[in-house]
């Protein structure tokens, strides 16, 4: 107990600089929180990366029967971010809940923000794209030429994402405090002017414009779809599906934003986020990218058809071939030759047509055949 306050004092004293936990709270007080919380994130992996995987079957099942689009194929980006992040985020969150300190070494600790920032930014831009792409009915099916223009949207987005949280780079890295080693995130006084700068400008690029840009190309889509055909009804929906996923994927991102610029503002003698924030909103972030793949496949009738189809292939039966030879038997006589087919004989005559005789007086012509 006493090694873990003193950690957190060390971290209290350094007044001249904005610090905070990058990676996972570290130097956690209470005793159950090495067992309570990795079990909580293990589960949410444990749920979340099998659903991601089998909408990711669905998406690609679609592909190969030709339903090819720029929304789906952004949706299929969108999924591989939430397993990005429920593969390489959760266990590293969870290793250093359950160790209390940075055990993963210095490479681990210099990018693990920068990474997760970056899939949380990709996950936002992904969405407002598939969005307006959702919305446009000429950018639906994208055989051909389109299909470069969702590789060039993908491109851009993970372009950004990876520049935009580039300072939790430069910034991470790992610290002794006595005996025990923290990852933290330290801006020195000389770079606070900028920080405060970026502080407000992530959020605003990664979280508010994307999530107000969607809202909007949802709301657009609605109000324009008048559902007069089947089409313009289908079309309705899917907005209102991708409108639900944006809500959900918004509130829940909150306190993960909210918490971040509060810590980057934490510096000299401002109070710092309390680790019951940081965690909840840590868990937040995981719980949305593992409730993602349950709201479009219940909500989404295209994908959710295409769920049935994959599971009706699944549960089809193969069809194996009969392996074993024909057998076919020869019967011989004593001397050894080959006796004849009496079945293809007798059927033979079965099958001869004999001419009826129809003659009335044949005593008559009895001494001409004589």
């Amino acid at each position: 107990m006493r090694g873990k306050s003193w950690g957190i004092m060390a971290l209290a004293q350094a007044d001249n600089a904005s610090v905070y936990y990058a990676g996972g709270v570290q130097l956690l007080q209470r005793e159950d929180s090495t067992v309570i919380l990795p079990a909580a994130l293990l589960l949410i992996m444990g749920t979340g990366v099998p659903a991601n995987l089998l909408l990711l079957v669905v998406l690609v099942h679609g592909f190969r029967s030709g339903l090819v689009s720029e929304a789906r194929a952004l949706l299929a980006n969108l999924c591989v971010t939430d397993l990005l992040l429920l593969t390489a985020c959760v266990p590293v969150r969870a290793v250093t809940y359950h160790a209390r300190t940075w055990t993963l070494g210095t490479l681990a600790c210099r990018t693990a923000e920068w990474f997760q920032q970056g899939c949380v930014v990709a996950k936002a831009l992904t969405l407002a794209a598939a969005s307006h792409a959702q919305g446009d009915p000429a950018r639906r099916q994208a055989p051909g030429p389109r299909g470069g223009r969702a590789a060039c949207k993908l491109l851009l987005a993970w372009t950004l994402s990876l520049l935009l949280p580039v300072p939790e780079l430069a910034f991470s890295e790992l610290r002794m405090r006595g005996d025990l080693a923290v990852c933290v995130s330290e801006v020195p006084r000389t770079a606070l002017g900028f920080t405060s700068v970026f502080s407000k400008l992530l959020p605003l690029a990664a979280y508010v414009v994307p999530a107000v840009f969607a809202c909007a190309c949802c709301l657009r889509t609605i109000a324009r779809s008048e559902p007069r055909t089947s089409e313009t009804a289908e079309r309705q929906r899917r907005a209102l599906t991708l409108l639900a996923l944006t809500a959900v994927q918004t509130l829940l991102l909150l306190p993960h934003w909210g918490s971040w610029a509060w810590a980057q503002h934490s510096s000299g003698g401002r109070s710092r986020p309390p680790a019951a924030l940081l965690v909840f909103a840590q868990v937040c972030v995981y719980f949305g990218s593992a409730a993602s793949p349950a709201l479009l496949l219940t909500a989404h009738a295209s994908l959710r058809d295409g769920l049935a189809r994959v599971c009706g292939v699944a549960a089809k039966p193969a069809t194996v071939p009969d392996a074993r030879p024909e057998i076919r038997v020869t019967r011989v006589d004593e001397f050894g030759r080959s006796l004849p087919e009496l079945e293809h004989f007798w059927t033979a005559r079965r099958d001869t047509l004999v001419a009826q005789d129809n003659d009335p007086l044949p005593w008559e012509r009895v001494g001409e055949r004589v």
